[in-house]
Protein backbone atom coordinates (compact mmCIF):
# COMPACT_ATOMS: atom_id res chain seq x y z
CA UNK A 1 0.00 0.00 0.00
CA UNK A 2 1.35 3.24 -1.29
CA UNK A 3 1.14 6.33 1.56
CA UNK A 4 -1.15 8.60 0.62
CA UNK A 5 -3.99 11.00 1.36
CA UNK A 6 -7.24 11.63 -0.56
CA UNK A 7 -8.78 15.14 -0.60
CA UNK A 8 -12.23 15.99 -1.49
CA UNK A 9 -13.34 19.58 -1.05
CA UNK A 10 -17.81 20.10 -0.24
CA UNK A 11 -18.61 23.41 -0.20
CA UNK A 12 -16.64 24.93 2.77
CA UNK A 13 -15.15 21.78 4.27
CA UNK A 14 -12.31 19.68 3.23
CA UNK A 15 -12.57 16.08 3.61
CA UNK A 16 -9.33 13.96 3.93
CA UNK A 17 -8.47 9.87 3.86
CA UNK A 18 -5.30 9.35 5.50
CA UNK A 19 -4.27 6.18 3.80
CA UNK A 20 -1.03 4.03 5.48
CA UNK A 21 1.64 7.07 7.12
CA UNK A 22 0.82 10.25 7.01
CA UNK A 23 4.33 11.59 7.03
CA UNK A 24 6.76 14.67 5.77
CA UNK A 25 7.34 13.47 2.57
CA UNK A 26 3.11 13.84 2.04
CA UNK A 27 2.45 16.94 4.53
CA UNK A 28 4.42 19.21 1.86
CA UNK A 29 2.13 18.77 -1.04
CA UNK A 30 -0.70 18.20 1.41
CA UNK A 31 0.07 22.02 2.74
CA UNK A 32 0.27 23.42 -0.71
CA UNK A 33 -3.04 22.42 -1.76
CA UNK A 34 -4.80 22.73 1.52
CA UNK A 35 -3.19 26.84 1.95
CA UNK A 36 -5.04 27.06 -1.29
CA UNK A 37 -8.41 25.87 0.30
CA UNK A 38 -8.07 28.00 2.69
CA UNK A 39 -7.37 31.26 0.64
CA UNK A 40 -10.53 30.33 -1.16
CA UNK A 41 -12.58 29.91 2.26
CA UNK A 42 -12.85 26.65 3.67
CA UNK A 43 -14.05 26.56 7.22
CA UNK A 44 -13.37 22.62 8.30
CA UNK A 45 -11.27 19.75 7.49
CA UNK A 46 -12.37 16.51 8.40
CA UNK A 47 -10.35 14.01 8.37
CA UNK A 48 -10.58 9.98 8.17
CA UNK A 49 -8.11 7.86 9.98
CA UNK A 50 -9.57 4.42 9.16
CA UNK A 51 -6.98 3.36 6.47
CA UNK A 52 -4.16 5.19 8.50
CA UNK A 53 -1.18 3.53 10.30
CA UNK A 54 0.50 5.88 11.66
CA UNK A 55 1.17 9.87 11.55
CA UNK A 56 4.72 10.96 11.83
CA UNK A 57 5.24 14.82 13.83
CA UNK A 58 5.58 16.28 10.78
CA UNK A 59 2.40 15.57 9.66
CA UNK A 60 0.87 16.07 13.12
CA UNK A 61 2.61 19.65 13.08
CA UNK A 62 1.05 20.75 9.66
CA UNK A 63 -2.36 19.59 10.56
CA UNK A 64 -1.70 21.72 13.97
CA UNK A 65 -0.71 24.19 11.54
CA UNK A 66 -4.01 23.91 9.18
CA UNK A 67 -6.10 23.88 12.14
CA UNK A 68 -4.88 27.10 13.37
CA UNK A 69 -5.42 29.14 10.34
CA UNK A 70 -8.89 27.88 9.74
CA UNK A 71 -9.42 29.06 13.51
CA UNK A 72 -8.20 32.07 12.89
CA UNK A 73 -10.41 32.55 10.01
CA UNK A 74 -13.11 31.35 11.68
CA UNK A 75 -12.94 33.73 14.64
CA UNK A 76 -11.92 36.70 12.30
CA UNK A 77 -15.73 35.49 10.86
CA UNK A 78 -17.46 34.83 14.09
CA UNK A 79 -20.66 35.98 13.06
CA UNK A 80 -20.97 32.87 10.65
CA UNK A 81 -22.80 29.79 11.74
CA UNK A 82 -20.30 27.79 10.93
CA UNK A 83 -17.75 28.72 13.80
CA UNK A 84 -19.72 25.86 15.86
CA UNK A 85 -17.93 23.39 14.52
CA UNK A 86 -14.24 22.55 14.86
CA UNK A 87 -11.22 23.88 12.73
CA UNK A 88 -10.70 19.88 12.08
CA UNK A 89 -12.55 16.69 12.94
CA UNK A 90 -9.93 13.38 13.22
CA UNK A 91 -12.59 10.40 12.51
CA UNK A 92 -12.02 6.65 12.89
CA UNK A 93 -8.97 7.30 14.92
CA UNK A 94 -7.38 3.71 15.47
CA UNK A 95 -5.76 3.09 19.59
CA UNK A 96 -2.05 3.66 17.64
CA UNK A 97 -2.82 6.92 15.72
CA UNK A 98 -4.77 7.99 19.64
CA UNK A 99 -1.23 7.70 21.28
CA UNK A 100 0.78 8.69 18.94
CA UNK A 101 -1.63 12.41 18.85
CA UNK A 102 -1.89 11.90 22.63
CA UNK A 103 2.28 11.77 23.39
CA UNK A 104 2.44 15.29 21.40
CA UNK A 105 -0.15 17.00 23.35
CA UNK A 106 -2.99 16.56 20.63
CA UNK A 107 -5.82 15.40 22.30
CA UNK A 108 -5.45 18.32 24.55
CA UNK A 109 -6.51 20.64 21.66
CA UNK A 110 -10.35 20.03 22.33
CA UNK A 111 -11.17 23.72 20.74
CA UNK A 112 -9.23 23.31 17.50
CA UNK A 113 -9.05 19.32 16.74
CA UNK A 114 -11.90 16.73 17.67
CA UNK A 115 -11.26 13.17 17.46
CA UNK A 116 -13.26 11.00 17.64
CA UNK A 117 -13.11 6.75 17.02
CA UNK A 118 -16.23 6.95 14.86
CA UNK A 119 -16.92 6.45 11.29
CA UNK A 120 -17.61 9.72 9.07
CA UNK A 121 -19.06 9.80 6.06
CA UNK A 122 -16.79 10.64 2.81
CA UNK A 123 -18.39 12.64 -0.14
CA UNK A 124 -18.91 11.00 -3.09
CA UNK A 125 -16.89 13.43 -5.30
CA UNK A 126 -14.16 13.92 -7.28
CA UNK A 127 -10.57 13.04 -5.34
CA UNK A 128 -7.05 14.39 -5.04
CA UNK A 129 -4.56 12.07 -4.21
CA UNK A 130 -1.46 13.46 -2.73
CA UNK A 131 1.29 10.42 -2.95
CA UNK A 132 4.36 10.45 -1.27
CA UNK A 133 7.01 12.46 -4.19
CA UNK A 134 10.54 13.88 -3.97
CA UNK A 135 10.43 17.37 -2.85
CA UNK A 136 12.64 20.53 -3.32
CA UNK A 137 14.95 19.39 -0.01
CA UNK A 138 14.69 22.99 1.06
CA UNK A 139 11.10 23.39 0.99
CA UNK A 140 10.58 20.02 2.89
CA UNK A 141 13.45 21.22 5.41
CA UNK A 142 11.22 24.16 6.22
CA UNK A 143 8.16 21.92 6.63
CA UNK A 144 9.52 20.12 8.79
CA UNK A 145 10.90 23.40 10.72
CA UNK A 146 7.32 24.99 10.84
CA UNK A 147 5.24 22.02 11.70
CA UNK A 148 7.75 20.88 15.03
CA UNK A 149 7.29 24.68 16.56
CA UNK A 150 3.97 24.00 16.21
CA UNK A 151 3.60 21.27 18.31
CA UNK A 152 6.33 22.64 20.25
CA UNK A 153 3.54 25.62 20.67
CA UNK A 154 1.38 22.96 22.04
CA UNK A 155 2.63 21.31 24.85
CA UNK A 156 6.39 21.93 26.61
CA UNK A 157 7.53 18.55 26.38
CA UNK A 158 7.20 18.75 22.55
CA UNK A 159 10.59 21.42 23.36
CA UNK A 160 12.51 18.66 24.85
CA UNK A 161 11.48 16.30 21.89
CA UNK A 162 12.38 18.04 19.04
CA UNK A 163 14.30 20.94 20.36
CA UNK A 164 17.90 19.73 19.10
CA UNK A 165 16.64 18.21 16.04
CA UNK A 166 15.22 21.33 15.33
CA UNK A 167 18.36 23.26 16.19
CA UNK A 168 20.24 20.54 13.82
CA UNK A 169 18.32 21.42 10.68
CA UNK A 170 17.97 25.03 10.77
CA UNK A 171 22.06 24.67 11.21
CA UNK A 172 21.89 22.53 7.96
CA UNK A 173 19.00 25.02 6.07
CA UNK A 174 21.66 28.24 7.36
CA UNK A 175 25.10 25.76 6.07
CA UNK A 176 23.25 25.63 2.71
CA UNK A 177 22.40 29.60 1.79
CA UNK A 178 25.98 30.36 2.81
Amino acid sequence: MKNRVDVARVGDIVFMRVVGLGNAMIAVSLRDLLDVYIQHGIQHIVVDCAECTGLDSTFMGTLIALASEIGETQTANSESSATSLPPMVLANVSNVVYKQLDTLGLTGMKLMIHIKTEPVEFPQSELKHIEEQPVDKKKRLKQIISAHKELMKINDKNEEIFGTFLKAIISEIKKEDD
